[in-house]
């Protein structure tokens, strides 16, 4: 009995092990430890605040549809929108930022999204630390 216990433990303890990412910090000698952001987890974001613009029934911009996993990956006719494990090289993060109105030349120009309603992020700025969380972490579907 004692020893099915053990394994139930480990089993148990394995499986909440594999939804964390650790990063090293370069600058210093501490890892941080950050969940694991999956693609579910921003389709109410994106479904709330892009898919009026970017998605297969919306317009469609710049051929970026945000309604899939594997539409995101493939990016727009301008390139790939969300590099894995590199948040500020990545357009669906920069042109959420407040930054990217200080300085819209620095990736693409263009507007900052959601265009309809920029102040989003600015107002939900957990809901922008998940993009970055989920890009960081290596865009996992």
């Amino acid at each position: 009995m004692k020893k099915y216990l053990l394994i139930v433990l480990l089993v148990g303890f394995w499986s909440c092990e594999e939804n964390k990412i650790t990063k090293q910090n370069e600058d210093e000698d501490t890892v941080v430890v950050l969940d694991t952001i999956r693609f579910y987890q921003l389709t109410n974001i994106f479904r709330n605040q892009c898919y009026q613009c970017h998605s297969e029934e919306g317009f469609s911009f710049y051929g970026l549809n945000l309604d899939s996993y594997e539409n995101v990956m493939t990016g727009s006719e301008n390139g790939p929108v969300a590099i894995p494990f590199q948040p500020l090289e990545s357009l669906l993060y920069v042109k959420c930022t407040p930054e990217f109105l200080e300085n819209p030349d620095l990736i693409s120009g263009g507007d900052r999204m959601p265009q309809n309603n920029e102040s989003f992020f600015n107002d939900n700025p957990e809901k922008l630390q998940l993009i970055y969380d989920w890009i960081m972490g290596g865009c996992l579907e």
